[in-house]
C-alpha cells in the first residue's frame, strides 16, 4: 500500500502517525523455516541482508507477512547513507501485520492490524546487541508534534494513516499520507555528464513520467514504450556523490550505454551534446528546494539509488 502526499502536519483523531522510516520499503514472509525479503518491485532482498534472514526464528511455528522497512540505524536513526554503501547493521522497522497463520489480515482495520503486531513483539525476548527487527511506534491523533520531533532529529517526515483503513497493495491512497521533512522525488537516470577528466562523473541527467493527471503509466507498459508515456527532463544532479559513489554509478551506467539518442524529451539543446545517454533503467532519490514554473528540479542533490523502484514508479503529479 502506498501514501499520497500531504504537504502539511495535522492532528486528528481519526489517524495514526508514525516516524516515515528512512530506508527500503520491503515485505517480510516468515514462516516455513525461513525469512524472504521482497522489495515493491518483486526482488528478492534477501541475499542483501543475511543477517535479516533468520527473523522466522523470533516466532517459531507462525507464518507471518509483514510491511516494514530495512533500515541502518545509528543511535536509533536511521542513516541511508550507511544503507546505500552496504554498512550495518541492518534492522527491519516493521508497521504493518498483512498475514498471521493461515488469514490474511489485508480487510482488518489498520487499529486491530497494529494490535496483532504488538501481540507478536509482547512475546519476543530483547537481545543484547542491535536488534534484527523492532515494531514502529505510532502516535494517536498527534500529527503535529510527532512532525516537530521529527524536524528536531532531522528525520525524513511522518506517516498518517486513518485508524479504520484496510490495507490495498499496490493502491497510493489518502488512507495513508507522508508528510515529508525534505522535498524529494525519485527520477529515473537517463543520462550523464562527465566532469574534470574523461572518466570522472559531472551531473546525472533526470527524468520523470508527467503522467496525465499525476497517475502512472498503465500498468503492463514499458517506460518511454506504447502506452507507457514519454519521460521528460526535470534537472541535473551534481552534487551529493562521494567519490566511492561516483565510481560505483559509472560502474552501473556505462554498460547501459549503447550510444542512444536522448531518452526524454525538453531537453535543452546544449545538454543533448554533453550528455552520455543510457537506457533509462536505473532510479535515484533526489533531494531538491522546490519545484521551478518550469517544472524543473532547483537545487537537486542526489540522495543514493533506490533499487526497490522501477521507472515506472518516477511519476511527477
Amino acid at each position: 500500500m502506498l501514501g499520497a502526499t500531504a504537504h502539511h502536519p495535522f492532528d486528528s483523531p481519526d489517524f495514526l502517525f508514525e516516524v516515515k522510516w528512512d530506508g527500503y520499503r520491503a515485505i517480510a514472509f516468515l514462516g516455513d523455516g525461513r525469512t524472504r525479503l521482497q522489495s515493491r518491485n518483486l526482488l528478492d532482498l534477501s541475499p542483501h541482508y543475511p543477517e535479516l534472514c533468520r527473523l522466522h526464528e523470533l516466532w517459531p511455528g507462525r507464518r507471518l507477512v509483514l510491511d516494514g522497512e530495512v533500515v541502518a540505524l545509528v543511535d536509533g536513526r536511521p542513516d541511508f547513507g550507511r544503507l546505500q554503501r552496504g554498512q550495518g547493521p541492518f534492522t527491519y522497522v516493521a508497521f504493518d501485520l498483512l498475514y498471521f497463520d493461515g488469514t490474511s489480515l489485508l480487510g482488518t482495520p489498520l487499529t486491530q492490524r497494529r494490535d496483532g503486531l504488538a501481540g507478536l513483539f509482547g512475546g519476543v525476548a530483547p537481545t543484547s546487541g542491535p536488534a534484527p527487527i523492532v515494531r514502529s511506534e505510532v502516535f494517536p491523533g498527534q500529527g503535529v508534534s510527532l512532525f516537530q520531533a521529527a524536524k528536531r532529529l532531522d528525520l525524513e517526515g511522518i506517516m498518517a494513516k486513518r485508524a479504520v483503513s484496510v490495507y490495498r497493495p499496490g493502491v497510493r491512497s489518502e488512507d495513508w499520507l507522508k508528510i515529508k521533512n525534505t522535498k524529494t522525488i525519485d527520477c529515473v537516470i537517463a543520462g550523464y555528464t562527465r566532469g574534470a577528466g574523461f572518466a570522472h562523473l559531472g551531473s546525472l541527467v533526470l527524468g520523470v513520467f508527467p503522467g496525465p493527471g499525476g497517475e502512472a503509466p498503465a500498468e503492463g507498459t514499458q517506460p518511454g514504450g506504447p502506452g507507457g508515456g514519454e519521460l521528460v527532463y526535470i534537472g541535473n544532479a551534481g552534487t551529493g556523490f562521494t567519490g566511492q559513489e561516483v565510481q560505483r554509478l559509472l560502474g552501473l551506467l556505462r554498460p547501459l550505454d549503447e550510444g542512444l539518442s536522448p531518452p526524454l524529451r525538453d531537453v535543452p539543446a546544449p545538454l543533448r551534446r554533453q550528455t552520455v545517454w543510457v537506457r533509462p533503467e536505473l532510479v535515484c532519490e533526489i533531494e531538491f528546494t522546490e519545484l521551478t514554473a518550469d517544472r524543473r528540479l532547483r537545487h537537486p542533490t542526489y540522495r543514493g539509488l533506490r533499487p526497490d523502484k522501477g521507472p515506472e514508479e518516477c511519476v511527477l503529479s
